[in-house]
């Protein structure tokens, strides 16, 4: 693979199929082919099966008939997987960013923002107190699937996590189930999320039918899908496609903007559009994925317990750029190129491509900062023909878009960091957000 230019940028348009258009593996083109053979050796150091640390024990509900083991007998059998799991990433002020927080995220008594945050901790009889809603865990637990069948349209739009709800919950955030099954005694990866689930989601599911279990049982929250805000009807969870159109940006954008998905800034009447995480849609197409890479290979290294044993590390939430295994995985197939060698030199060179993804960013968010202040000050002289007006707040709005796309985490972001997900992409997306810039503001000079 060659290596990523550290600095270089360029505006380019790539067709990104959608999840109807995608063409078969068996199917793919010559060229496409031979890059994947070309990996071969490295794909077979790369591949990591998500439950090859548990494939030496039989699981309890391995015979026919018998039940599967429950989320406590799992944390049993599995305790590398669990504790590894488990792992706190703590921010400076202590706040757990793990996906082992979303068990006092979505139960500790709080105030909370508009996205579900914590703002403040309070007395669980404090008036302040907010509740927060059961679609909240639509897809951090598989419980949730079970109590959408129970209770239908109301899991959605009246339910909350109250006392009761917490003891049935029990703990089984990002659980085990959420991303793994039973089938004849074997353990097979697979997203089991309500987004993921023909039975809820049936239009959004056949998006993950298309991917690699590896990459639907994280894509399967780390998307685009927003059924927290869209489902408010009977009938919703079957008509919600934010695929119709394709996945790529552009295609994305527009079914989010068709569905109402959106906020309305009062001051100028442009519509802000973004998600919180949209990595499995980013990684489709790019460098990494056409050599057979997964979310599984970057992100759940092989670890060794302190018994000596070697298990699939599930500490997903640490960033892969202080992991060395990880980094190790990178030399597989950057070793050499540009001078890398070492762990240190692989960590220096990523480190190089986000801080230059960061700093072009900047750069964009200052020319979109001229072109609102411009819209702003059209809406308030009145003197600026609508129609131009309108194209310029357009205009903002597909490149503000593209800027938070890239982020990649609007919650916790950290700029460039996820610049390896899709190099060139989320390059060019910084490119197409600056020339909508300029040409908005040339509408409004």
């Amino acid at each position: 693979m060659d290596a990523l230019p550290a600095v270089s940028y360029s505006v380019k348009q790539r067709d990104r199929r959608g999840a109807q258009g995608r063409a078969p593996r068996e199917e793919e083109s010559m060229e496409k082919k031979k890059l994947v053979a070309s990996a071969a050796v490295c794909a077979s150091v790369l591949a990591v099966a998500f439950l090859v640390g548990c494939a030496s024990q039989q699981p309890a509900g391995s015979s026919e008939g018998d039940a599967d083991p429950t989320y406590q007998e799992l944390i049993e059998m599995y305790p590398n997987e669990y504790n590894s799991a488990m792992t706190h990433k703590s921010d400076e002020e202590g706040e757990d960013n793990s996906h082992a927080g979303f068990q006092a995220l979505m139960e500790t008594p709080a105030v909370r923002d508009v996205s579900g945050a914590i703002v403040e901790v309070v007395d669980s009889d404090d008036p302040r107190k907010t509740d927060v809603d059961l679609k909240c865990v639509a897809c951090k637990s598989s419980k949730f699937v079970d109590l959408y069948q129970e209770n239908g349209l109301a899991a959605f739009t009246s339910m909350i996590i109250d006392g009761e709800l917490v003891e049935y919950m029990d703990g089984q955030y990002w659980d085990c189930y959420s991303c793994h099954t039973l089938s004849n005694g074997e353990w097979i990866v697979q997203a089991n999320a309500a987004y993921a689930n023909k039975n809820v989601f049936p239009k959004v599911a056949s998006f993950f039918d298309t991917l690699n279990p590896e990459e639907a049982v994280c894509g399967q929250c780390h998307n685009t899908v927003s059924s927290r805000a869209f489902v408010k009807e009977e009938g919703d969870t079957e008509t919600y496609d934010p695929y119709r159109y394709g996945y790529g940006m552009d295609e994305r954008y527009q079914a989010m903007v068709e569905d109402g998905m959106y906020t309305l800034d009062e001051a100028t009447g442009i519509k802000m559009v973004s998600m919180n995480h949209p990595q499995v849609e980013l990684f489709q197409d790019s460098i990494h994925q056409s050599m057979g890479l997964t979310c599984v290979d970057c992100h759940m290294n092989k670890a060794e317990s302190d018994a000596g044993e070697e298990y699939t590390s599930h500490d997903a939430s640490s960033p892969v750029a202080e992991d060395d295994s990880a980094m190790e995985m990178c030399l597989t197939c950057h070793k050499g190129q540009s001078g890398l060698d070492t762990v240190e030199d692989m960590k220096a060179f990523l480190k190089e491509n986000q801080d230059a993804q960061a700093a072009r960013q900047v750069e964009v968010e200052a020319e979109l900062k001229q072109l609102y202040d411009a819209v702003l000050a059209a809406v308030q002289s009145g003197t600026v023909d609508e129609a131009a007006l309108e194209q310029a707040r357009e205009k903002y709005s597909v490149a503000n878009w593209y800027v938070k796309e890239q982020q990649q985490n609007l919650l916790d972001p950290v700029d460039g960091a996820q610049i390896a997900h899709d190099p060139s992409e989320m390059r060019s997306m910084l490119e197409r957000a600056g020339v909508l810039a300029e040409e908005g503001l040339a509408l409004l000079a």
